[in-house]
């Protein structure tokens, strides 16, 4: 891969990664069975132009909003394991 296109994507993933942590930081307020959670969700799919079809990215945002839902309960598994996927020991 071009050294510049892999600084690029992990720049990009650091970013995604910040997002993702702050998004969990601010549903810690929000009702976890909220419908306007799942009218958000409708609305960036209907808004949705890139080349991720509209399942994967339903797919993605109910990981991302499941995940975020354990670190307001207090069941992450990702803090004893940062950096492994499934909660796996590395």
């Amino acid at each position: 891969m071009n050294p510049a296109l892999r600084h690029q994507l992990a720049s990009l993933d650091r970013t995604i990664l910040a997002l993702l942590d702050e998004r969990a930081r601010m549903l810690r307020e929000v009702d976890a069975v909220d419908p306007a959670r799942r009218a958000a969700l409708a609305d960036l799919l209907r808004r949705q132009t890139g080349p991720l079809p509209a399942h994967v990215v339903r797919r993605i945002f109910e990981l991302v909003d499941q995940g975020c839902d354990e670190v307001s309960a207090g069941r992450s598994p990702f803090r004893a394991n940062a950096g492994a996927p499934d909660g796996e020991a590395r």
